[in-house]
């Protein structure tokens, strides 16, 4: 290991690698106040629905887990249906499952009472097979 030095005029030299284990240190230290650790959460399970071809229905059961640093009164819902799908007063967290039918991606969003929006998850869709452009009966001779 490198000792500290110093030169002429008095002042200390460090070696670089004394620096950078100094400033890693202290980047990985987390703060309370860190804006990376008080945002909400929203998370999905699973995250993506799979279906056997392109444009085939996808059917999935979803969980939903939400969490916030303040409790409230907060509302999910989801571009699949207009209605909201579950209301929380005075809570912090909260928990759905929800079976879902649909062709398309979904998007949840975990709004505040006056409706701003905290957090926003989207259920992707897959498939094993993609569409052909062409109907297979079209060319049937018989």
């Amino acid at each position: 290991m490198k000792r500290i030095k110093k030169n002429r005029a008095g002042l200390l030299i460090i070696p670089a690698f004394t620096c950078q284990g100094l400033l890693l240190c202290g980047y990985l230290q987390a703060k309370p106040d860190d804006p990376e650790l008080s945002r909400n959460r929203l998370e999905l399970s699973p995250t993506q629905c799979v279906s056997v071809t392109q444009g085939d229905k996808c059917h999935v059961d979803v969980k939903v887990q939400w969490q916030t640093q303040a409790g409230g009164t907060y509302c999910l819902k989801s571009s699949h249906s207009q209605e909201v799908l579950k209301c929380w007063t005075g809570a912090q967290s909260g928990y759905i499952e929800q079976t879902i039918v649909t062709t398309e991606p979904v998007v949840f969003t975990l709004y505040k009472e006056g409706g701003a929006e905290l957090a926003k998850r989207e259920l992707k869709l897959m498939w094993v097979y993609k569409r052909s452009g062409r109907s297979p009966a079209s060319w049937r001779m018989f």
